[in-house]
């Protein structure tokens, strides 16, 4: 193994063991105390499939469980921003095989905290229970009300309430009502993304993006420059010269990367594609002769300049995994581990050899006389147009900036023989529109 993958792989080893030794991942942010007071604090938790009744806060070295009465509300930075409140909302199921006949009036009160989807003039908050789930709307500092939403079945024919289609138009009872703002009113789905896009549409300029920053930051498109250093592992035997090696190439890179991070894990995980750009350019000169000697009276020797060469642009797409190792800092360290396909954008991609040479001797013991020999370029092994390697990677992030080390396994990209390269580089990646 080379020195530089012994230093990869050992940076990713340690970086690993970060990960499986930590019992438990804190994730910072602030909670508000029932006297108005807004504590930063760290979070103990994974995710959440329903809204929380409880949860644990590190402030300092002491660790406490807080619940619906005892504070006013949290934030998870990166995650959404909760508000404890006591809401009223219908018990009747939406989903299931044993839907009622009939919408139920029934309903149920309880303290929750409301996860804050939309924020401005009006709120939208979000109450995932076991049994259902359910969309809150309030004015700014006013009263918290269900957006009903009800389902009943008769005879194979599912039927949905409007009503929250209702309550909707009414929001919007200030002033005309647009085309635009109806069709939006009309098509809307009792989903967090179609109710959202209503209200940032009702709180027009006035919306804050806080409490959407998860939805908004799901992608990130990034631009990405450095530099590749491509390494070749074999030797190669030319016309006439034998065990030619190449010297390592350096090339600038520069591409653009799409991220996609997987909800409901802080913005743990992501999922990559990246499209870069590689270039070598590699050549071994060697002036030497070679000796043919049978007997004073039949050998020969020929004098030669060979130039060893091969140069190649290639398009780099990677398809990879990236994991957040710390949630805590502002700086995250991050690793990386996927697949990447080589594409080759030179048509003159194969090996080749150049050479002059000069050949005189004895043949039966009569002199040759002097003879000469030119190419300029012949083809000793051809390349293909497209080959694929592993990559590993290891980062750091913070802001809109990203520094990373990435390394690239030997791959072959011979058809006839062993034609090995292998890559590593680092890089920096900025993110757009964020």
């Amino acid at each position: 193994m080379s020195v530089r993958s012994s230093l990869l792989t050992f940076g990713l080893l340690v970086a690993a063991s970060q990960v499986f030794s930590s019992p438990f991942k804190l994730y910072p942010g602030y909670y508000l105390s029932n006297s108005g007071d807004s504590v930063l604090c760290d979070f103990r938790f994974s995710d959440w499939n329903t809204n929380p009744k409880t949860i644990q806060v590190t402030v300092g070295n002491k660790t406490q469980t807080l619940g619906v009465t005892d504070i006013k509300g949290f934030g998870v930075f990166g995650y959404g921003n909760y508000k404890t409140a006591t809401v009223t909302y219908h018990t009747n199921k939406i989903a299931g095989t044993s839907l009622p006949e009939e919408f139920t009036d029934d309903t149920e009160s309880s303290t929750n905290f409301l996860k804050l989807l939309v924020s401005g003039n009006y709120n939208l908050y979000e109450l995932n229970l076991p049994s259902r789930q359910y969309f809150f709307a309030s004015p700014q500092n006013g009263e918290i009300t269900e957006l009903v939403f009800r389902v009943r079945q008769k005879d194979m024919r599912v039927d949905e309430d409007p009503r929250y289609r209702q309550q909707l138009y009414a929001l919007f009872s200030n002033g005309p009502i647009s085309n635009e703002n109806n069709k939006k009113i009309t098509s809307a789905h009792y989903t967090s993304a179609d109710l959202s896009s209503v209200f940032r549409q009702l709180n027009g300029t006035s919306i804050t993006v806080d409490a959407l920053k998860v939805k908004d930051e799901s992608l990130e498109f990034e631009l990405f420059a450095g530099a590749l250093v491509n390494s070749f592992e074999n030797e190669w035997n030319g016309h006439y010269s034998k065990g030619n090696k190449f010297s390592s190439s350096i090339s600038p890179t520069f591409g653009v990367n799409l991220l996609y991070f997987v909800p409901g894990n802080f913005r743990s995980f992501a999922l990559g594609l990246s499209l870069g750009y590689n270039k070598y350019s590699i050549e071994n000169n060697k002036t030497d002769s070679v000796v043919f000697y049978s007997s004073p009276a039949w050998h020969n020797t020929t004098q030669y300049n060979e130039k060893i060469h091969s140069s190649n642009s290639m398009m780099m797409t990677s398809l990879y995994g990236m994991y957040f190792i710390n949630k805590k800092s502002k700086a995250r360290v991050y690793v990386k581990a996927g697949a990447n396909v080589n594409i080759s954008l030179t048509k003159e991609r194969n090996m080749y050899s150049s050479y002059h040479a000069t050949g005189s001797g004895v043949y039966n013991g009569n002199p040759t006389g002097v003879s000469t020999y030119d190419s300029d370029g012949d083809v000793i092994m051809e390349t293909t147009s497209t080959f694929f390697s592993w990559m590993l990677g290891l980062g750091v992030s913070a802001g809109r900036s990203k520094l990373e080390l990435a390394y690239f396994a030997p791959t072959n990209m011979s058809t006839e023989g062993d034609f090995k390269i292998s890559t590593i580089g680092g890089k920096y990646y900025f993110t757009l529109f964020k």
